[in-house]
Formats: structure tokens, C-alpha cells, sequence
């Protein structure tokens, strides 16, 4: 596949992801918040567990590519799971139900340097499945020490260990579809993307998030954009049009064609 048509489908792959994260924030989130799930940790942990069983056909099969991982791309991974999977994923949705959207901000950009590091050695479904089990780990750590806290007295606005006393199977269908759609789905997707273009590229590709949730808010819960929203939104597909369209340095075409076949 040439070179040109790899760039376009990656970015065209990075966005679709990130209309699918628009769409877990404006539609789904809430949907799940409204059968009753309203810890933040519980409800973190659930989306990247869930989609770990799922994942774990991609651990198993190119188990071999494990090998290939330094002690510098485990301490990348690492840190995409704390930034990316549980900080940032923990932000997003407390600003959903009410604070946090620059910690999200900050968490999710910084996740998508960690993330470009961590995939380089291996396949984007290896990727997607390290990405969810250690977020599932880190929010598993990130319970237990909220339990043990609230053992000792401490006041905390989480539920710790009692978070999961409100799951119901309606709840787990929720986060079956989330886990399939626009949790481990739109991440494996967004690997693949992420794996043939720079980070800085990808960042610019991503700003389809808050474009996507403005359009998905008007169509979904009639919120008219205002002149401003329009003008950014326009201003944000300008630019990723721009960049997708800036010539790819000769150099690149090799790491391209090797990034092809490790797929």
C-alpha cells in the first residue's frame, strides 16, 4: 500500500476513534450514570476490565511479541495506563458528571506520546490488550488503598470496595456494548492509526473529539451551537485537513513499510 494511502486511512482511523470517544461521553457515560453507576473508580475499573476479557485473544495469540518489549517501552505502557486509562479516563468522566475536564485534557495528550512509544515494537491489538489489563491493575491498586483509607475513618467521595455493590446485569450489558464500541474498539483502532503516523500528527487528528461531541450534543440533546463552536469546529477540520494533506518526509517510508509488517 503506498505510502500516501497509509497516511490518510491512519488518520482517518484516529478520528473515527475519537468520534467514538464523543459518542461514549455524550451518549453512553450518561446512560450508564443514569442506571445508578456513579463512582468514578468502580466505574473505571468496569470499562477497562470488561474489555480486558474481550482483549485477551490479542495477549494470548501474539504473546510472542512480549519479547520485543524493553524495560523502557513497559515503564511507556505503565505510564498510558495511569495517564491515559485510569487518570484520564477517571477525569473524563468526572467532568461528565460534574468537575475535571483539564486533568482530562492534560492526561489524554500526554497519553498519546507514552502510547505512540509503546506500540512501536509491537502489534496495535498487543497494544490495545498491555494498554487495558494494566489499567485494569492500576484501578484494581487504586480501590484497595480507597478501601483502606475509608477502613481508618478517612472521608472520601469514593466508594472504594462498596462501589460494585450497585452493579446489575443491566449494567453489565452497558458495559459489554461500551467494551465492544467505543472502549477496547475504539482503542484498537486508534493504535492502528497511531502506529503510522508521528504523535504530533495523531494530536491534531484527536481534536475530533471535542469537534464530534459539539455536533453530537446538537443532534442528540438539541443544543444549538453558537457562532464560536461553529467557527472552531471549522477551524479544527481546516486544520486536520491541512495536516493530512502535508507531504510525508521521504525517510518515513521505510519505518511505514516495517510498521506494516508488524502488524
Amino acid at each position: 500500500m503506498r505510502l500516501k494511502n497509509i497516511t490518510y486511512l491512519a488518520a482517518l482511523a484516529i478520528m473515527f476513534a475519537a468520534f467514538l470517544w464523543a459518542y461514549d461521553g455524550v451518549v453512553l457515560t450518561p446512560w450508564v450514570t443514569s442506571l445508578g453507576m456513579q463512582d468514578v473508580p468502580t466505574f473505571v475499573f468496569m470499562l477497562h476490565a470488561t474489555a480486558s476479557v474481550f482483549l485477551t485473544y490479542f495477549l494470548v495469540k501474539k504473546r510472542g511479541e512480549l519479547k520485543n518489549i524493553s524495560r523502557t517501552d513497559w515503564l511507556a505502557f505503565i505510564l498510558v495506563g495511569l495517564f491515559g486509562g485510569a487518570i484520564g479516563t477517571m477525569a473524563i468522566i468526572g467532568a461528565i458528571i460534574g468537575v475535571l475536564a483539564l486533568i482530562a485534557a492534560f492526561s489524554f495528550g500526554s497519553s498519546t506520546v507514552f502510547s505512540k512509544k509503546a506500540v512501536t515494537k509491537i502489534s496495535h491489538g498487543l497494544g490495545t490488550a498491555l494498554r487495558f489489563f494494566l489499567t485494569t491493575f492500576i484501578m484494581i491498586i487504586i480501590i484497595a488503598v480507597i478501601a483502606a483509607i475509608k477502613t481508618l475513618g478517612v472521608e472520601t467521595t469514593y466508594a472504594g470496595l462498596s462501589g460494585f455493590s450497585v452493579l446489575t446485569w443491566k449494567m453489565l450489558l452497558a458495559f459489554v456494548i461500551i467494551a465492544l464500541t467505543t472502549g477496547g474498539t475504539a482503542i484498537f483502532i486508534y493504535y492502528w492509526g497511531l502506529k503510522r503516523v508521528t504523535a504530533t500528527r495523531s494530536t491534531i487528528y484527536e481534536l475530533m473529539f471535542p469537534v464530534a461531541a459539539i455536533i453530537l450534543e446538537y443532534f442528540v440533546h438539541d443544543k444549538l451551537l453558537n457562532t464560536g463552536q461553529w467557527f472552531g469546529a471549522a477551524l479544527v477540520i481546516g486544520s486536520i485537513l491541512a495536516i493530512v494533506n502535508l507531504k510525508t518526509q521521504p525517510n518515513n517510508q521505510k519505518l511505514s513499510s516495517d510498521l506494516v509488517s508488524n502488524s
